[in-house]
């Protein structure tokens, strides 16, 4: 079921406001801390998945759990904390997001957009912190398991099966055999959840090739370390020569409001 942020139905015979079960409640405070989370450095993404068997299902989360960038050793892991895939139940889901005063609008609406044409269930795997190259390897390891778990077309058997079939029925009184397809999963990324932002496909992909934390800090410090000129004359070559000239003059004001400011006796 969709993600919904449409108002809660109201009976006429029903107390306002409605209880919960210790089940429902325990679910909404959860989801409440994750979306909380989200804007503090925590991302999430939401996942769409289906026709996932248990052994299928704990073979994702391993290969979530071993996603790494190229040249890395170790899985991710910040304070003891990885990447956490957790399936949801989309109505509380949508109710903790209908109920924050900030994500409502923000991150519900785009959210429950995405899952509208969307059948299956839904999943939130959370990430310990925004580290774009590492998000890139759990996206490269969502992509990898969908097309090698994934549903699939094979020719031969299909021609294979067709045959056999036609061999049945030429046989009077053979019933011809029952063949039970057998979907394989079917998983994809809807969006993700950075810093209070949604952000989908080419956006996505966009913040996953970013470098890591460690190296904007040294190119901003890097930056801040040029001569004033030079960091005029960066502005200017990537558009930011009025913003420039806007400080500059904004200088120049309270330079000119100092000087006329009457000295004291």
């Amino acid at each position: 079921m969709a993600i919904s942020m449409d108002p809660p139905f109201i009976y006429p015979k029903k107390a306002v406001p409605r209880g919960f079960s210790e089940r429902k409640t325990y679910l909404y405070n959860r989801y409440r801390r994750i979306i909380d989370a989200s804007a503090t450095g925590v991302p999430f993404l939401l996942l769409s998945h289906a026709d996932f068997t248990a052994n299928q299902m704990t073979k994702f989360r391993q290969e979530i759990a071993a996603a790494k960038p190229r040249g890395v050793k170790e899985p991710w892991v910040e304070d003891g904390v990885a990447p956490t895939l957790e399936v949801i139940t989309s109505a509380i889901f949508g109710v903790a997001l209908r109920e924050h005063p900030i994500a409502r609008e923000l991150v519900g609406e785009p959210l429950a957009k995405s899952t509208q044409a969307k059948a299956g269930s839904f999943a939130v795997l959370k990430l310990p912190s925004l580290d774009p190259p590492r998000l890139s390897a759990v996206l490269r390891a969502i992509e990898r398991f969908a097309v090698t778990y994934g549903p699939k077309v094979d020719d031969a058997a299909e021609a294979k099966k067709k045959a056999a079939a036609a061999d049945d029925l030429s046989t009077p009184g053979r019933r011809p055999k029952r063949v039970r397809k057998r979907p394989g999963p079917k998983v994809s990324v809807l969006g993700a959840v950075i810093e209070g932002r949604v952000f989908e496909g080419d956006g996505l992909a966009s913040v996953s090739k970013l470098p890591d934390i460690g190296q904007l800090r040294a190119q901003l410090v890097g930056l801040l370390s040029m001569p004033a000129s030079q960091i005029v004359a960066l502005l200017g070559e990537a558009g930011g020569a009025r913003l420039a000239r806007t400080l500059e003059g904004l200088k120049q004001s309270l330079e000119e409001d100092a000087g006329k400011a009457p000295t004291a006796p």
